[in-house]
């Protein structure tokens, strides 16, 4: 049931920023009745209301927003008296207007980690590892095979007597295989992957995609007949793939595409760094949104601008700054959760 949200990009970008912007209004708390017509006229574009869901669903992240009074003067706005008493569970039924699975597909689309967040909320309670967003953890295994989670990741870890077996949640990971007479596999959404002796990474999207990286050995891409992911002996369906070193695909239910080959630079986030090499600000911002809380977004007028770099990722905020001291734009912090990047 997913939902496409065809607008278009500049417009798009006004839209979400002016619905940040009357939100900033009612939070503080000071507005006149004119302000409130305003509201209502404005709010009678069914792409503005969009807009708006799209914003009350990002402060749903931030509880003491999102419980204090002056969200109720948001809702006041919108109509009668009657309108005005709509409780909280109400008011999560304007955002349920527009299906989950949009929300988290626009949030992609316009790099925010909006569905990350959701999922990483809950991750360390229901997975043997698990990373909020912005954390980076490396954990040794029983077998001395070592694996680096990235920012909103999480992992179960199967081992048997005759199989080490990784289940992928969510997010991506970096592994090193330790020799052992057991074979070594990552399951995720779309394949299983057989480490061949071998250090590879391997990103779980959410549209049922997944990028595998190998940096040293080789790994083998499977179909898996038996879905059950404890099975210590699944029956495979034929090696679809062999991905040698310094290769990367993207691996999906149709089909296998060969990317780029596969660069270091692009895990240097196991070191707390985010590496850009000659890449567009978009794309940049895109990653950066991966590490942090809340809506980041940059404005199309300066999407194109190129950045190279490295930058940690411990900070985002000083990434904004460096930013914004070397190049022509400017940061704005609308809501403490609503960032976005301008033309100066």
């Amino acid at each position: 049931m997913m939902t496409a949200i065809s607008v278009n990009n500049k417009v798009d970008h006004q839209r979400l920023q002016q619905a940040a912007q009357w939100f900033a209004l009612f939070a503080d708390g000071e507005i006149n009745n004119q302000e409130q017509r305003d509201f209502k006229l404005w709010l009678q574009s069914k792409n503005n209301q969009q807009a708006w869901h799209f914003v009350d669903g990002v402060s749903q992240q931030f509880a003491n927003i999102r419980h204090s009074e002056h969200h109720n003067v948001a809702l006041n706005a919108l109509g009668s008296p009657e309108q005005a008493r709509l409780s909280r569970r109400n008011s999560l039924k304007l955002l349920s207007l527009l299906p989950l699975s949009a929300l988290v597909t626009w949030a992609g689309y316009q790099h925010t980690p909006f569905g990350s967040a959701l999922q990483a909320s809950f991750a360390g309670y229901v997975n043997d590892y698990a990373t909020d967003i912005g954390q980076i953890d490396h954990i040794n295994l029983a077998d001395n095979s070592q694996i680096s989670l990235n920012t909103a990741s999480a992992i179960n870890v199967h081992y048997h007597n005759q199989l080490r077996l990784i289940d992928l949640v969510r997010g991506e990971i970096l592994v090193d295989t330790a020799k052992d007479r057991r074979d070594f596999e990552v399951n995720t959404s779309v394949a299983r992957l057989r480490a061949l002796g071998t250090r590879f990474s391997v990103r779980q999207f959410n549209d049922n995609k997944v990028q595998l990286s190998v940096f040293d050995g080789r790994v083998a891409i499977y179909r898996v007949k038996n879905e059950q992911e404890h099975i210590p002996t699944p029956h495979l369906i034929s090696t679809q793939y062999i991905v040698e070193a310094g290769e990367q695909v993207i691996i999906s239910n149709e089909n296998i595409q060969t990317l780029a080959p596969a660069n270091t630079k692009q895990i240097s986030w196991q070191q707390g760094l985010l590496f850009a090499e000659e890449i567009t600000l978009a794309k940049f911002i895109e990653q950066l949104g991966r590490y942090r809380t809340g809506y980041l977004n940059v404005s199309p007028e300066i999407a194109q601008l190129r950045i190279m770099g490295s930058f940690p990722i411990n900070d985002t905020d000083k990434i904004l700054a460096m930013l914004s001291n070397s190049l022509p734009i400017k940061v704005n912090k609308i809501l403490p959760w609503w960032v976005t990047l301008e033309p100066k």
